[in-house]
């Protein structure tokens, strides 16, 4: 349930913001391990 709403935030997001999505999307596309990475460094910052 909470990933059906999380995902209905996103839906919402990119359609309020279609000129920022594309950019956004492209920058992943072009960097998949992004938030992967920034996830796995602040998990060892806190550590």
């Amino acid at each position: 349930m909470f990933e059906a709403v999380l995902l209905i935030r996103i839906m919402e997001f990119f359609n309020n913001s279609i000129d920022n999505s594309s950019d956004l999307f492209s920058f992943y596309l072009e960097n998949p391990n992004y938030l992967s990475i920034s996830s796995s460094d602040h998990r060892s910052e806190t550590l």
